[in-house]
């Protein structure tokens, strides 16, 4: 049995019967990590579209894909002990998760979770993110770096790009997003995102401008580079 968030939140009776269901499956620690986690994972289908047939007509339909990677990887989840079949969808943000034989979106509310795939070194973190003129929301990064003062993250995403022609047999294509980089202060669970220029990134940490400034020159780091802000970002957390 499945139910999405708010579902439960809205009906009394659903939470009910999803506390009876939880129970009786709590028979062993693998039981309940698995009913743990599968009862905070939401189906494909509820994503906010206008209806599954537009979001299923356009993937079909565009060129490119929306994910990074289509197979699904082994991947563990924080707080479990179970090995997943995961997968990042890039286009929709969202983690889906083998659930049987079903493919279902593991729940962005449960941002405690650290998913860290086997193959290929990567971890994704759930963190709120502030955007222009719209409320913040959760999103997932690709965490780089992991410091009790300032951890660095990165944000890979795809674009859809509709078709600029009128032919009827044209179609849209996906695209990557060049990435931006962002840090967390204090494992405050908020994503802050970086500028793009060495002078900007050392205004952004006032008593520590001119050690930074200097740090960089002597270094010949660019804030653009990904190794070099890894490097930028372990001497800071050394101040």
């Amino acid at each position: 049995m499945k139910l999405s968030l708010q579902t439960i939140c809205i009906s009394m009776l659903l939470i009910a019967v999803t506390t009876e269901v939880y129970s009786q499956r709590e028979t062993s620690p693998h039981d309940r990590e698995f009913s743990f986690l599968s009862n905070n994972i939401n189906p494909l289908s509820n994503y906010k579209l206008p209806t599954e047939a537009t979001y299923q007509s356009l993937v079909a339909n565009a060129e490119g894909s929306q994910f990074y990677e289509e197979t699904f990887k082994k991947a563990t989840i924080s707080n479990t002990e179970n090995v997943f079949n995961v997968r990042y969808n890039a286009f929709l943000d969202e983690m889906e998760i083998l659930d049987g034989n079903d493919i279902a979106l593991i729940d962005k509310e449960y941002q405690k979770h650290l998913i860290s795939f086997l193959d290929g070194n990567i971890s994704y973190k759930v963190l709120w993110e502030k955007h222009k003129n719209a409320k913040a929301s959760l999103a997932y990064f690709v965490q780089l770096e992991d410091n009790n003062y300032l951890s660095l993250y990165r944000k890979d995403s795809k674009k859809y790009v509709p078709s600029r022609k009128q032919r009827a047999n044209d179609t849209g294509k996906f695209q990557n997003v060049r990435s931006r980089f962002y840090v967390e202060i204090n494992h405050s669970g908020k994503a802050i995102p970086l500028p793009r220029t060495n002078k900007e990134f050392a205004a952004l940490f006032s008593d520590k401008r001119a050690k930074i400034v200097a740090y960089m020159k002597s270094e010949k780091l660019k804030v653009r580079k990904e190794n070099d802000l890894i490097q930028l970002i372990n001497y800071i957390n050394e101040l």
